[in-house]
This record gives structure tokens, C-alpha cells and sequence, in this order.
């Protein structure tokens, strides 16, 4: 299962890339905006994209995850910033975690979105994720 990562601008290698293969997904990114998370996720089976909130332009990062719901109907887990912000991305971003957070909420925050975006019932909350 693909996992599409954008990091936008000052966060070009956050760990989220190491974080996402931890979790026994496949990685693709990541991509510095929609352009590139466009062309990487061709002729790819994408379940999620994981969008790094910027902290200077996090509107930005918000226009890329709608975007991609829009054109891709890709669901978005956002992670980073603020959740005031944050919700602003509904309804493409299903989710927001903010940082610092550990491994394990990140993994789990994953995993909770994919089973919603699937229909399913989440098995377990993570401490952290709010869910739109």
C-alpha cells in the first residue's frame, strides 16, 4: 500500500519518509509540492497522503492536500501545524496530528484514516489525531 509523502518548503527530510517504510508501507516521495506529488503518484496505487503542514506557509500545504482529493480523490492525513488551520483542509483531509508526537501515534494515525477511508471502523484511537 502506497503512502504518498509531501513535505513542503523547510522540511525537506523530517523522518516522516523513514517513519512511513517502519510501517510497512510503501513510500512514495517526498514530493515538494502538487506537481510533483502528481507525477509521483502515476500509475500508482496511492491510499494516503501524509501532507507536513509548513510553518511558513501552511495554507499552501493545505491547497496541496484539497488538491489532491480533488483530482486524485486521495485522502490526507495532515500532520504539523495547528488544527485550527488544519481543519480548514476538510473534507479531502480526513485527519490532523500535531508535532512533537512519537512514531507510534504517526503509524497508528496512518492506519486509523486508511480504515475509515475504507469504511471501516478504526481499531484503536491514537492519542493526538483529530479526526474531521
Amino acid at each position: 500500500m502506497h503512502v504518498l509523502l509531501v513535505e513542503q518548503y523547510e522540511t525537506p527530510d523530517s523522518g516522516l519518509g523513514a517513519i512511513i517504510l517502519q510501517g510497512g508501507y510503501r513510500l512514495l516521495g517526498p514530493a515538494c509540492g502538487l506537481d510533483e506529488a502528481l507525477h509521483l503518484s502515476e500509475g500508482q496505487s496511492v491510499a494516503l497522503a501524509l501532507v507536513r503542514l509548513s510553518r511558513t506557509a501552511p495554507a499552501d500545504s493545505i491547497r496541496i492536500a484539497v488538491e489532491l482529493g480533488d483530482i486524485l480523490g486521495l485522502p490526507s492525513l495532515l500532520i504539523g501545524g495547528d488544527s485550527e488551520a488544519a481543519r480548514s483542509g476538510r473534507p479531502a483531509a480526513r485527519g490532523h496530528i500535531a508535532l512533537p508526537c512519537s512514531t507510534d501515534t504517526i503509524l497508528l494515525g496512518i492506519a486509523t484514516v486508511l480504515r475509515m477511508a475504507g469504511g471501516r471502523v478504526p481499531i484503536a484511537m491514537p492519542t493526538g489525531l483529530e479526526l474531521f
